[in-house]
């Protein structure tokens, strides 16, 4: 009778693991294909800024067009501070050239950044303290929140709607509109794209 307590107990533990594992991401790997893996802590960095690690940029690791993993986003425990993990698969156990790209859920583009690593087993690269950069450049115009290529008093009014939570008569592209990339639309974003507009 205890060993069936405590079956259920570790069953009702690994639930809410099983859950995050099988979230959806806009790349999938099946991560039971693979035989070897090495740990990749990233950070995006985008035109020289550092994105906050959020479910805003998606990271995957690639061999070829192949995804061999998708990055989650983890919690530093007391901090609202976040970080990427990413454990990258091979059935190689060294010598793979891994490329990385990132997905942004806003724009549903996706881009190649300029790093490559050379895939070593239970090797590491990175750590949550000290990430490894993945560099690139942002896929959208910041302000410019309704798209059109330039930024105007129509992307002002768009800003401010949404903050109010009016609607409006454009997509709103969120990615542009987070000005400061630390992963919300603030106030603060709404100012910075006041300042941009004063200086024309």
């Amino acid at each position: 009778m205890n060993k069936i307590r405590i079956w259920s107990w570790l069953v009702c533990l690994m639930l809410p693991i099983c859950y995050v594992q099988a979230q959806d991401t806009h790349w999938q790997c099946d991560i039971y294909s693979y035989q070897y893996d090495m740990t990749v802590y990233p950070e995006l960095q985008l035109d020289g800024q550092t994105i906050k690690a959020s479910a805003n940029y998606e990271l995957a690791a690639f061999c070829g067009e192949e995804c061999r993993g998708v990055a989650t986003v983890e919690i530093i425990p007391g901090t609202d501070k976040t970080y990427y993990y990413l454990r990258v698969r091979s059935n190689a156990s060294e010598g793979e050239t891994i490329t990385f790209k990132f997905y942004h859920t806003a724009t549903r583009q996706e881009v190649t950044l300029n790093e490559s690593i050379t895939f070593e087993s239970q090797a590491m690269q990175g750590l949550p303290s000290e990430p490894y950069a993945l560099t690139g450049e942002n896929t959208v115009m910041l302000g410019d929140v309704n798209g059109d290529g330039k930024i105007t008093n129509v992307d002002f009014m768009g800003m401010m709607n949404y903050l109010l939570r009016r609607s409006m008569s454009f997509s709103f592209l969120e990615a542009a509109a987070d000005l400061n990339s630390d992963g919300k639309i603030t106030n603060v974003d709404f100012m910075k794209l006041m300042n941009i507009l004063l200086r024309r």
